[in-house]
């Protein structure tokens, strides 16, 4: 019995202790009609943005897939769709991906996404041995 008043005592306490906690801090300032529409507006421009950059990504890798593409036109192509509609792309990107370069990390990016698509619905025949050839010629070409 000793144990339940204990533990009924604890909760009581913290509870307590949680509700002092905030009561004390301060009411948020109230937000006008207006401040609440400007900032719905600027979040669905954001998504519309960000679908018309993943829309592209996308296709582009499709592209990719079928060879109707290459690596450098892919790249170029991605990287006019994240400057016009998602800048925090490029520089995301390139810190989570290696490579030397933001251009790197993105034909990198690319060429992984395809291995990715390849590993689940596979093609035939695989557009993985003429990507890794064109990976390769590109890293080549941004040493010099």
């Amino acid at each position: 019995m000793h144990k339940y008043a204990t533990l009924f005592a604890i909760a009581t306490l913290t509870t307590g202790y949680a509700t002092v906690r905030l009561i004390d801090e301060e009411a948020p300032a109230s937000i006008s009609m207006a401040e609440i529409f400007a900032n719905d507006q600027k979040v669905r421009e954001m998504v519309v943005s960000y679908r018309c950059f993943k829309a592209t990504f996308q296709s582009t890798i499709e592209s990719l897939r079928r060879g109707e593409v290459s690596l450098t036109d892919a790249k170029a192509r991605v990287h006019e769709a994240a400057n016009q509609h998602h800048p925090k792309f490029l520089p995301l990107l390139s810190m989570m991906n290696p490579g030397q370069s933001v251009d790197e990390c993105l034909v990198r990016n690319l060429v992984g996404h395809v291995r990715s698509l390849e590993e689940f619905r596979p093609t035939d025949p695989s557009p993985l041995p003429r990507l890794e050839a064109e990976l390769q010629d590109l890293l080549r070409a941004m040493e010099k």
